[in-house]
């Protein structure tokens, strides 16, 4: 059960994350960041029809936002670690997910089967987990943050949504009418907020609404 402070907390931290969206968002700008051809890249060239393999996810260990590269309508999920559906005083009996004797001989098990058959089901070493905490619990889900163009494109050309692994950078680009946009996407952790840039190669080229949807 999340206290009262707890929810002021993650909302303070939302309402910093939409002031730096909106202060960046509107900074004109002919500059679009690219990755370094050498960087480890995962990238897809449509927007994600499957949030858990095609999303792009991006984070500082605290906050995280979930990417799925919409031209017309952006949505990006997003979390903080204090929503959780388990945490102290959320039963009795919580531990902190610490077991209370040593998991050496299960890890030790798992090393083997993965050194005769080199990968392994998730499922099945969850079957061998033996501890199962007291009150754990699991994130959820804080809300959607929907960015809406005014004027969408009728078509685009040159879709490429990468994101660079090694700089923890997610980025949107595409082609449109002789102008080429770019949304980039990052989690700070010295400042605790996420960011997204919105930017195009020709002035007053960019507009949008944004709009949220909480869970709690």
């Amino acid at each position: 059960m999340r206290t009262t402070a707890a929810v002021a907390n993650a909302a303070k931290k939302l309402c910093a994350a939409s002031v730096i969206l909106a202060a960046l968002a509107l900074v004109p700008s002919c500059v679009l960041a690219t990755a370094p051809s050498n960087a480890l890249t995962l990238w897809y060239d449509q927007p994600a029809a499957d949030w858990e393999r095609e999303g792009l996810p991006t984070g500082n260990g605290t906050m995280g936002a979930m990417l799925m590269g919409g031209i017309a309508v952006d949505d990006i999920q997003f979390n903080e670690k204090s929503l959780s559906t388990g945490g102290p005083g959320s039963t009795e009996g919580y531990d902190f997910g610490l077991p209370q004797t040593t998991m050496a001989d299960g890890v030790a098990k798992v090393r083997t089967m993965l050194e005769k058959s080199k990968r392994l089901p998730p499922e099945d070493v969850a079957n061998i987990r033996t501890h199962k905490g007291a009150g754990f619990g699991a994130y959820q889900s804080f809300g959607d943050l929907i960015l809406t163009l005014t004027n969408p494109p009728k078509d685009t050309q040159d879709y490429r949504r990468p994101l660079d692994i090694a700089h923890a950078v997610a980025s949107l680009t595409y082609k449109s009418g002789g102008v080429r946009y770019a949304r980039e996407y990052f989690v700070s952790d010295p400042d605790g907020v996420i960011v997204i840039r919105l930017s195009a190669d020709h002035r007053g080229k960019i507009g949008f609404k944004a709009a949220s949807a909480i869970n709690i």
